[in-house]
């Protein structure tokens, strides 16, 4: 994954695909995505070289760049993966194959995840404690595994 991100590798049929230009999708530097890659890829963010990819912002638009663009990849969480945005498993270093699915995020297998958090400056409260409860309730819980993440039920099985 260096060679591709790293523009060393340019073709699919180098690593076993079709005879097709990879083209990568770079996140723009800030967002999560991007820096889970970079730490699963490098170990450490800092040490990602610079590199010359086309740039995309939101899921939303990383999505349609891969869905509409043959030959692409890019960072996108596995909740926005689709029938033309597959989530890609990962090889891991003993030679065993591992799915972006929740039984291998949950279990530590997949190594590249994340939680994600809502922050407040100081205990909640007026409209942003509404919205927390709200997720935290069973009814948010089914609609956060509804869109394809993991509720907080999920993640007690570790």
């Amino acid at each position: 994954m260096q060679d591709i991100y790293e523009g060393r590798i340019k073709n699919w049929k180098e690593v076993g695909g079709p005879d097709r230009r990879i083209i990568f999708f770079n996140k723009e530097p800030g967002r999560g995505t991007w820096e889970v890659f970079a730490h699963w890829l490098y170990g450490d963010p800092k040490t990602a070289p610079a590199v010359s990819h086309p740039e995309v912002g939101g899921n939303e638009e990383t999505r349609t760049k891969v869905s509409h663009t043959q030959g692409a990849i890019s960072q996108l969480s596995a909740s926005w993966a689709n029938q033309s945005a597959v989530a890609l498993s990962i090889r891991l270093d003993d030679g065993s194959i591992v799915a972006p699915v929740a039984s291998e995020i949950v279990s530590g297998r997949y190594p590249m995840a994340r939680p994600l958090f809502f922050i407040t400056n100081g205990p909640p409260t007026g409209d942003a404690k509404v919205l927390i409860d709200f997720v935290l309730s069973s009814r948010g819980q089914e609609l956060v595994r509804k869109h394809g993440y993991l509720r907080l039920a999920d993640l007690k099985v570790r």
